[in-house]
């Protein structure tokens, strides 16, 4: 019995929402101008919250699509921040991890890649023969290489793809196992895909190639004696964080001993169920206050949408006055007004997810400047369409309730004597209080929008010791094309004495990064004879002649 009571209920309950729905679209076909107003405002200001979630959840709460995600931390050194990074050598010394856990490592990069059916340049990682082991991830098709492949390495070497790379441009064609491709010049033979769901160990990002690190030099990358490397624990099941953090403590100081006598470094084991944190570090804080800014703008927007539509009630109150005299409770109307308010949340809603996608689009492109760290794959996911449910009905009931009760006023007598007039009573305050609150948060809108402005301007009238009117900057990399160490160098002298040639050209000079491009390499500086103690990874740059002079760097001692 109580079943079918239920059962009574929910069709009652749905035959009630369809009504109001079918009364919500034609209230909308009478006032079309508002309505496009309305789903135009908040259509935005979803888009600009979903899009901008979306960054943030991937950066801050996706955790890496493998087994037991909260068994993995990242090796770090204390005083370095999140992103540590180590020489081949290093991690070879500090050993597998031996009782309380295994040790894998990476390298993020950029790779050219040419077959008869795709070339282009792609995200790669250089990993160590138990890189998917330790993730515990496993192939669609083919296999992984491990460890023992590196004793009997012979050409062709052998790497991995991505599912993604796989089917969008091998038509995922199994015969991909007995292709050939070639990888910044070299060949390589595929062994093996990885399954759909992973996309490599850092957090936002696409990877769509591994390669095994006893490949690196092939590929005319250094990492024996350059740190680049990043390191990764996944802790025995039966090993708990303290534990793992006294032992990797102890490995790592003999590794460094090793190494060096006099070196000594403190490690610390952060987290590692999110992947590696090279995105998040850089687009962490960026991302947060603009979520914020954006949050404050559907606020805005709602307060704007809820002032209108308590306008648009001036012309509805005889509407709502003859409803109440033929006996609707002032619940059913307030129901009814609200239903208007879901229907417009989720039409803007909708609209909002096509706005937030393009502007997705449009700031991963923005952000990409060729780096494997600027590249952040966004996309729509379970969590993203119900964050954006949530903020449209949210904002649905937040500009829907103020109106509801303001036109669902419980005196019908006034509303038909007035023949539809809304004279201004106590509902007058509200409205007045909508525009206050509007006023106020635009005002505090573009106060944090001024402060960022003139932000901008003292960092660019900064004085940074560089001369950077009429400099030119460009990028090029011959050993991604396939080029020797020897032949790139040549390649960099030929280049810089035809530049010279050109006329106008006062100096040019090459060098590893790019000025203020925000990267930077790091390496173990150790100078002969001194006693110190060890300081840490210094930045480093490898410059070419003239590289001062280029830039207009005044150069305070120079050492011949």
């Amino acid at each position: 019995m109580a079943r079918v009571a239920a059962g009574a209920w929910a069709r009652h309950v749905l035959e009630e929402f369809l009504r109001d729905g079918s009364g919500a679209f034609r209230s909308m076909r009478r006032s079309p101008g508002l309505v496009s107003v309305v789903i135009v405002t908040l259509a935005l200001a979803i888009g600009a919250n979903t899009a901008l979630y979306s960054f943030v959840h991937i950066l801050l709460l996706q955790k890496l699509a493998v087994p037991a995600p909260s068994h993995l931390n990242i090796v770090t050194v204390k005083g370095a921040g999140l992103i540590s990074s180590f020489t081949g050598a290093f991690y070879r010394r500090i050993g597998s991890g031996k009782g309380y856990g295994r040790i894998l490592a990476r390298h993020g990069t950029r790779l050219n890649i040419a077959s008869t059916d795709f070339t282009g340049r792609v995200k790669a990682e250089i990993v160590s023969g138990n890189y998917f082991s330790v993730l515990e991830v496993h192939p669609a098709i083919g296999r992984f290489f491990d460890q023992g492949d590196e004793a009997g390495q012979a050409d062709p070497y052998e790497c991995v793809l991505s599912f993604r790379l796989w089917d969008e441009h091998f038509a995922h064609d199994p015969r991909i196992l007995t292709h050939m491709i070639r990888v910044n010049g070299a060949p390589f033979h595929v062994v093996g895909v990885a399954e759909p769901s992973f996309s490599g160990s850092e957090a936002g990002g696409s990877y769509d190639l591994q390669i095994p690190m006893w490949a690196a030099s092939r590929l005319g990358i250094s990492l024996e004696d350059t740190t680049g490397l990043q390191l990764m624990v996944r802790r025995n099941s039966d090993v708990n964080p303290a534990h793992a953090q006294t032992a990797i403590q102890v490995d790592g100081e003999q590794a460094d001993r090793s190494g060096s006598p006099r070196m000594h470094r403190d490690f610390v084991l952060e987290d590692g169920s999110r992947g590696f944190p090279t995105a998040r570090v850089r687009f962490q804080s960026p991302a947060l206050i603009l979520l914020s800014a954006a949050g404050l703008l559907l606020l805005i927007a709602c307060a704007n949408i809820a002032g209108l539509l308590s306008a648009h009630g001036v012309e509805r109150q005889y509407e709502m006055a003859i409803r109440r005299s033929l006996g609707a409770t002032r619940g059913r109307l307030v129901r009814q007004l609200l239903v208007e308010g879901v229907v417009l949340g989720l039409v803007a809603g909708g609209c909002g997810l096509l706005f937030g996608r393009w502007v997705m689009a449009v700031l991963s492109k923005l952000l990409d400047d060729g780096k494997p760290a600027s590249a952040l794959v966004v996309g729509f996911n379970p969590s993203v369409l119900a964050v954006t449910a949530a903020v449209s009905l949210f904002a649905a009931v937040l500009f829907g309730l103020v109106p509801a009760l303001h036109m669902s006023r419980p005196d019908p007598s006034g509303g038909l004597r007035q023949g539809g007039v809304y004279k201004v009573g106590r509902f007058g305050a509200v409205r007045r209080f909508l525009v206050v609150a509007q006023v106020s948060l635009s005002l505090i809108l573009l106060s944090g929008a001024g402060v960022l402005a003139d932000t901008l301007r003292t960092l660019r009238a900064s004085d940074l010791g560089l001369r950077l009117e009429r400099v030119l900057l460009m990028t090029v990399d011959p050993q991604e094309n396939g080029y020797s160490v020897q032949d790139a160098q040549a390649f960099y002298k030929k280049l810089l004495e035809g530049t010279h040639q050109i006329p106008g050209v006062e100096a040019a000079s090459v060098s590893l990064e790019n000025v203020l491009s925000g990267y930077y390499a790091a390496a173990e500086v150790r100078v002969p004879g001194y006693m110190g103690s060890y300081q840490g990874e210094h930045y480093v740059n490898v410059i070419g002649p003239e590289y001062f002079r280029t830039l207009g760097i005044a150069v305070l001692i120079l050492l011949r």
